[in-house]
């Protein structure tokens, strides 16, 4: 038998325990330079599986390490180590988590300066702002790679749960689904990332929206043919789960960002339905775009009607009678209970048929109807999904 006492055997433990979380902390440390030094470098292109996925060396790396310290610790038959171990590289992963969201939302600032640098005066830039391509498909192995870590994480916790104690296997679940968020965050991020990248691509045809060059322009098509191109290569690079967000994501963006360039106050041409038969022709275009990229997905019915509805308010706000538009604006709030003000003010002052006075007066009667639909949600208790037009914000070029 031991002669070791209840004391000693903790402070061993413990000691044994601090032996392991310093030497894993040390690892991982060194793992997220080496990563990070790949990312920022883009020397080479990310790797592809067998299905054509983009992925990074780092999370199966981060992984193998975490297992392998998983079963030291629960080979020394001690509930108490294992799950110490799981707490430890649990916090580690989440701290990586928010390294990888900074270094990311860096790189992909970097970038837009450079391209507006680039625009500006090709001359004017230098060494510093220099930006190594590839940025796109890292995006796409960074949120692959997001998928495959809470997968990890679920299996660490399914397997060496079942070898304590409930309560002990409670605690290591906890810790284990408190990273899934995270990585949730990472992949959002990166997402994100590279929707901010297509759109600034996109920044001249949207600024032409509703200016005199809008109505037999070709600006919706150009938008569209870019989007193409970007979609027509992350589709299969991208894990089919995550693509469905990102596209959910992207048709949000491109309608958001057209109703944008009301900010500029470009009188509609309403005379002959002018204006309206090039909203017509633009949504036509936009809308077979995604059901083309959607082919085949079970969402696409969903994710094209949830974000084209605006558009259809959108054209009635803009063409109707005077005299009806706060009937429209009631009925646009029952779908879109969460938008601001902005659209309505946005839309009249393009309207030529609406004095300044009549504005006022509309926009006034308009915010009182949000406020009280607010009210009354809340009165209720219900509960919604916030919608597209939650981000919809108005910033007037000239007051």
């Amino acid at each position: 038998g031991s002669h070791m006492g209840d004391k000693e055997k903790e402070t061993l433990f413990k000691d044994y325990l601090n032996l392991i979380v310093v030497k894993m902390t040390e690892w991982i440390g060194n793992l997220e330079k080496a990563e990070f030094d790949v990312f920022l470098e883009r020397s080479t292109p990310p790797h592809s599986d067998s299905d054509g996925l983009l992925f990074l060396d780092g999370t199966k790396t981060c992984f193998q390490m975490f297992t392998q310290q998983v079963e030291v610790a629960a080979g020394t038959n001690q509930a108490k180590i294992l799950v110490g171990v799981v707490e430890r590289f649990s916090d580690l992963l989440t701290k990586r988590q928010k390294n990888w969201i900074s270094k990311i939302s860096e790189e992909i600032k970097k970038q837009i300066n450079y391209n507006h640098k680039y625009d500006i005066d090709p001359e004017s830039i230098t060494p510093e702002d220099e930006c190594p391509g590839g940025l796109v498909e890292y995006l796409i192995a960074v949120s692959n790679d997001q998928m495959k870590a809470a997968d990890y994480a679920v299996a660490i916790s399914s397997k060496y749960g079942k070898l304590v104690s409930k309560v002990y296997e409670k605690q290591i679940t906890n810790h284990l689904e408190g990273t899934l968020d995270g990585f949730a965050e990472v992949a959002q991020c990166s997402s994100l990332g590279l929707i901010t990248l297509m759109f600034d691509d996109l920044r001249k045809p949207y600024q032409e929206i509703f200016s005199k060059t809008w109505y037999m322009g070709s600006q919706a098509q150009q938008i569209a043919d870019t989007l193409d191109e970007y979609l027509l290569d992350i589709k299969p690079q991208m894990n089919s789960v995550l693509f469905v967000n990102f596209i959910d994501n992207v048709i949000g963006e491109t309608i958001i960002k057209f109703l944008t360039a009301l900010s500029f106050e470009h009188s509609f041409k309403n005379k002959n339905n002018k204006f309206l038969e090039a909203m017509k022709r633009d949504f036509e275009i936009f809308y077979q775009l995604f059901v083309k990229v959607l082919d085949g997905n079970e969402s696409k019915d969903t994710l094209i009607t949830q974000n084209f509805t605006v558009m259809e308010f959108f054209m009635d706000l803009s063409c109707e009678p005077i005299d009806s538009i706060l009937d429209i604006w009631q009925k646009y709030l029952e779908v879109y209970w969460d938008s601001r003000i902005d659209l309505l003010v946005g839309i009249l002052k393009c309207r030529k048929d609406v004095s300044s006075s009549e504005r006022k007066k509309i926009v006034q009667q308009a915010t009182e109807m949000l406020h009280e639909y607010r009210r009354n949600m809340e009165a209720n208790g219900v509960d919604r999904e916030p919608t597209l037009m939650r981000r919809f914000v108005l910033e007037f070029e000239k007051q």
